[in-house]
């Protein structure tokens, strides 16, 4: 009779460590997999400047871009908007209008930009654009533009991160 408990007992240990590294896992793909899809939003903006979409039945004169924000508690989304003017900056909510080709992208409910980093310099908010034919990129935070940012996106429960970086060359990956 004790075998049996001690054996029931292991049992229910490795079960429980199985259980909670499962859902570690879980998490960490969670974070990873919105990592993998903010690069392909940037690489999806970046195609539609190199193949000269169209905002409100025309090329917008700033190509395409996305905006990042950590402003009021807006880290929970970016926007995909068109620079109409040509002014390398976000100018809300005209150049996002969903009817032309804009959009807001929510993240999940555990992730959060955590970070904007401007060329290794903490930033609230900044704009990565696509400038047609090239396309040239243009990293720009209001101000000034830069050679480099990261994006870094946090999952709240497990405070792992990841990082997405751009550079002025167009080169986007997840690290």
């Amino acid at each position: 009779m004790l075998e049996l408990l001690v054996s029931l007992g292991i049992i229910t240990m490795l079960i429980g460590l199985f259980v909670a590294n499962y859902r570690g896992g879980s998490q960490k793909s969670e974070l990873s997999l919105n990592a993998q899809k903010l690069v392909s939003d940037l690489r999806l903006v970046q195609n539609s400047s190199l193949g000269s979409a169209r905002f409100d039945g025309r090329v917008p004169d700033g190509g395409w871009g996305i905006h990042f924000s950590k402003v009021d508690g807006s880290n929970d989304f970016y926007t995909v908007f068109a620079d109409v003017d040509g002014d390398h900056d976000y100018d809300a909510p005209g150049e996002s209008q969903e009817a032309f080709g804009g959009r807001r992208i929510a993240l999940p409910e555990n992730i959060r930009i955590s970070e904007l980093l401007f060329d290794s310099t903490p930033k609230d908010e900044l704009d990565v654009i696509f400038v047609p034919p090239d396309p040239e990129t243009i990293i720009w935070d209001g101000f000034s533009s830069t050679t480099n940012a990261v994006v870094r996106l946090r999952h709240s429960v497990t405070g792992t991160t990841r990082d997405v970086f751009v550079n002025f060359f167009g080169l986007i990956e997840a690290q």
